[in-house]
Order: C-alpha cells, then sequence, then structure tokens
C-alpha cells in the first residue's frame, strides 16, 4: 500500500507528507531528491486516490482468499503452507532493507555535503568508505586512482578478497569481458512472471531515464528499484541483467502481470534502444527480430560490499 496516498486521505498536510516521504525518490543512492513542486505534480496525476487504494485493499484481499482455496483444493500440509509463508516474506525483508539504506543516506546527507567541500574530491561517490575514513583520518591515498573511475572501473570479489581496477586496466577487463559475450539473437534469463509479448527495446542504465520509456516499449535494464515504477507501469514487458524470484522486478512484475526474465546477465549489453524483440517469458527467452544498431555498451560496476583492497 502506497503510504503517501494513505496519509494525503488521513488529512495530512502535503509538505508534510513530501517531508515525511521525500527520501525514497533516491533509490540509486546519488543524494539528489525530488522537488517538491514535481512531488506535487506526481501526485496531481492520480485521478482518484481513495478509489485507488480500495482496489488495492480488494485485490489483497481476493489474494489471500485464493491462497486458502489453493491450500484446500490440494490438501496443502501445514509444513509446505509454513515454508510458502517465509517465502512471501523475503521479498519484503529485501525492501525494507533497501528503504533502511536510502533513508540512512537521506538523515546524512548533510554530513556528505560537508565531505563534498572539505575532501580533495570532484566526486565523493568515485571513492570506497575506506578511502574516505582514511582522509578524514589525515592519512595519505592515492587521488589519482579514485579520478581515474570516472573514465572507467570495475571490480572482483572472490574467495572474499576484494579487487578495484580503474582506467586502462578497467577496459582492458571490460573489453575481455564483452568479447566471450555470445552477441547471437536470443538472451535466456529466469522467468519472474509467465507471458509473451512482442516489442520495441528501451535500454535504461539509470533511473534518472524513465521518462524515456514510451507506452508499450520492453524495459530492458541492470535491475529496477522503486523509482522505476512509473515506467514500468508504461513497459510491455521487463528484462534484467541482475535478480532472482524476489528481486524488486519480479514482485512489481507479478503485481502487474506482466512478463517478466531477469537473471540474464548480459541483457543491456546486447540489446539496445530500438531494437525488436519477442519475450517469451513462458520459456525464459528474448529473441530478437530486428536489430537497431551495433556497438558495445560502457562497462562499469557499482562496489555494495567487500573486503578492503590493500593494493
Amino acid at each position: 500500500m502506497n503510504l503517501k496516498k494513505v496519509d494525503i486521505l488521513s488529512g495530512m498536510k502535503l509538505k508534510d507528507v513530501y517531508k515525511k516521504y521525500v527520501w525514497t525518490s533516491d533509490q540509486s543512492l546519488t543524494l539528489e531528491y525530488e522537488s517538491f513542486s514535481n512531488f506535487k505534480k506526481n501526485l496531481e496525476k492520480i485521478k482518484n486516490p481513495k478509489k485507488e487504494l480500495e482496489k488495492m485493499s480488494e485485490d489483497l484481499t481476493n489474494l489471500k482468499k485464493n491462497q486458502k482455496e489453493i491450500i484446500e483444493k490440494y490438501n496443502l500440509n501445514k509444513y509446505f503452507v509454513n515454508l510458502c509463508e517465509c517465502a512471501k516474506l523475503l521479498p519484503h525483508v529485501r525492501l525494507i532493507r533497501r528503504d533502511c539504506v536510502v533513508e540512512a543516506a537521506y538523515n546524512l546527507r548533510d554530513f556528505f555535503k560537508k565531505m563534498k567541500k572539505e575532501l580533495p574530491l570532484s566526486d565523493i561517490t568515485l571513492a570506497y568508505f575506506w578511502e574516505i575514513q582514511d582522509l578524514l583520518e589525515g592519512k595519505k591515498i592515492n587521488l589519482k586512482k579514485i579520478e581515474e573511475r570516472k573514465e572507467s572501473y570495475g571490480f572482483i570479489v572472490e574467495n572474499h578478497n576484494f579487487y578495484n581496477y580503474n582506467g586502462a586496466t578497467a577496459k582492458k577487463m571490460r573489453d575481455e569481458i564483452e568479447s566471450k559475450i555470445n552477441l547471437d539473437n536470443e538472451v535466456k534469463g529466469q522467468i519472474a512472471c509467465l507471458g509473451k509479448v512482442r516489442g520495441v527495446v528501451r535500454v535504461l542504465y539509470s533511473s534518472k531515464e524513465i521518462g524515456r520509456v514510451k507506452r508499450g516499449e520492453v524495459l530492458v535494464t541492470s535491475m529496477t528499484t522503486p523509482d522505476y515504477v512509473q515506467a514500468m507501469e508504461k513497459a510491455s514487458a521487463f528484462i534484467t541483467d541482475e535478480g532472482g524470484l524476489s528481486c524488486h522486478a519480479a514482485i512489481i512484475a507479478r503485481e502487474m502481470k506482466k512478463p517478466c526474465i531477469i537473471g540474464t546477465k548480459i541483457a543491456t549489453k546486447v540489446l539496445k534502444d530500438g531494437d525488436k524483440v519477442e519475450v517469451d517469458a513462458n520459456k525464459g527467452i528474448v529473441k530478437l527480430k530486428n536489430k537497431k544498431n551495433q556497438g558495445k555498451q560502457m562497462f562499469s560496476s557499482v562496489l555494495s560490499c567487500g573486503a578492503r583492497d590493500e593494493n
């Protein structure tokens, strides 16, 4: 249920709702947040919030009813039902965990702004947390190495060890990886929601690009987060590089009843804007019908966690 709509319907002032939930607009952790005017415009697009909330509540009631009927029809034992209940919780735990990180970043925004001014870096997001820690403690670090990440960077995690590569070395690593990608007319992945559609590809590399998605296009991205939902509502199907059955794209696809194939590893490398594809989410295959253009996409990776690199 959308908490923003609930609060508005309860009589909460719009600016108070904005202050309470503005942190949700930075799912990509860029420390850039939606303006109040834009927030207001997006809410105004909701024609009948009360009716929409009632429909969501009705859908939830029907879902629970259907689940109960399935349990009774197949005489499922208590152990199996409990396992299903645990599986239902996993996606919510993942999203709650993500919300904790996003909200923490928002609450620390002033700290990050101060660091941007005080630290000798053009972009603080290029630095790993241990490098920032060293800078704050007055230790010497390789600033040139950090700045090289503007051009290209990547990392490898092996046996709990973390290795990062910058500049020319990262480019070489990218070329080696992409040379091994089978650029045929099919991309395979894991089925997240059944269905089969044909459409034109729209590749997004950031949630900031969601405005480029046109109704009926096939959304291709590395992974989705809550700020992709607006684009997902327009798209006819979703294809991601990453993710499992409890990832955001899989959850939203099942809610919207749209074909979805996840964990392809290479979709954003192989598919380009304008490509005509057939998304067969019954088999987990994306077939390329007409390739619009050729060329490789720049390789980049973002660190989520890892052991400290002492090299």
